[in-house]
């Protein structure tokens, strides 16, 4: 039998194969002489890499802890809030109890004003009247003494 000129799919996957194998061992030669090179790219790169790494994890952490702070820090003004909310309608009930005591006691109050100026009227009213007794009283030793 004589072999066709039309190959085998076995035939042609053999081919494939050893033009591979050929392509990677000229890779490889080049490989070799630039080993040294690429390895020290290769660690140059993972050191970089790293650094890169550590540097984003100290950012997150970074982050982390000014939420952490920021988180804490506004826990406490809701507490001081809370605080100053409470004081503010302990003092608003107090008013307020200060302010129906005082309608309560209104008409006492203006009774008691009421009296107070009655009280300073008639005080003026004695001056007066000792101011009159007086001028009297001098007028009599003046009569008295003609």
């Amino acid at each position: 039998m004589t072999e066709s000129p039309i190959s085998s799919p076995a035939t042609s996957s053999e081919r494939s194969l050893s033009v591979h194998s050929e392509s990677v061992s000229v890779e490889q030669e080049g490989l070799e002489s630039e080993g040294a090179i690429n390895d020290d790219g290769r660690r140059a790169a993972s050191r970089a890499f790293r650094a890169i790494a550590d540097y984003l994890a100290c950012d997150l952490d970074s982050a982390l802890l000014d939420f952490s702070i920021l988180t804490k820090m506004n826990e406490a003004a809701c507490n001081h809030y809370k605080e100053l909310g409470a004081k503010v309608n302990n003092m608003a009930g107090k008013l307020a109890e200060v302010n129906q005591r005082y309608t309560a006691l209104k008409h006492s109050l203006d009774a008691i004003y009421q009296f107070d100026d009655k009280i300073r009227r008639l005080e003026n009213s004695a001056e007066h009247i000792d101011a009159c007794l007086k001028e009297f009283e001098l007028r009599l030793k003046q009569s008295e003494q003609k």
